[in-house]
């Protein structure tokens, strides 16, 4: 008697499922894809091709640093690139390091100046995205003649790119 009952109550959930997915289909003609809401999938600034590589974390580990690949390019100055980088906040309500009256960004997309020779960096423009990846806020400092060359800091995010670039290190780091 016990295994009548599980099997009766088996084809029940056969039956209930069966007739809904029947139900729902006999009162509708448009498709089954139709009523499905589409998810915008949402491309990182830079897009999200083979070119970008991952360099590390910051030591919170709210910050993931990308540098892109195909962007690393000699200037005009021997041992001096220009390159593009990528940082992500993880989490932009646990991420402590915004500075008064910035937006709350998602992703800064910024091109710089390595000088590997004398170990330093610059900064030549930075863009601020949020969470959907639609531009706050563009920085220009180009012609901003109070922006200097920056040391490399050892352990810094700074130096994975000096590394990368000027040393060819973790070269088969990537995704």
């Amino acid at each position: 008697m016990h295994k009548y009952l599980r099997l009766s109550v088996s084809i029940g959930l056969i039956l209930s499922t069966n007739g809904c997915a029947w139900f729902s289909e006999g009162t509708s003609k448009k498709s089954s894809t139709a009523s499905v809401p589409k998810v915008t999938q949402i491309t990182a600034p830079g897009g999200n091709d083979k070119n970008w590589r991952y360099l590390g974390l910051s030591d919170d580990g709210q910050l993931i640093v990308e540098i892109n690949d195909t962007s690393i390019k000699p200037d005009s100055k021997p041992q001096i690139y220009n390159y593009q980088d990528r940082k992500t906040v993880v989490d932009p309500s646990k991420f402590t390091a915004y500075t008064t009256g910035q937006p709350h960004y998602k992703y800064l997309l910024s091109n710089w100046q390595m000088d590997c020779n004398s170990k330093q960096y610059l900064i030549l423009n930075t863009v601020l995205y949020d969470p959907s990846a639609i531009e706050l806020i563009r920085y220009d400092y180009t012609s901003n003649s109070s922006v200097k060359w920056i040391k490399i800091g050892s352990g810094s995010l700074a130096e994975l790119q000096y590394n990368y670039i000027c040393l060819n290190q973790k070269r088969n780091l990537g995704y």
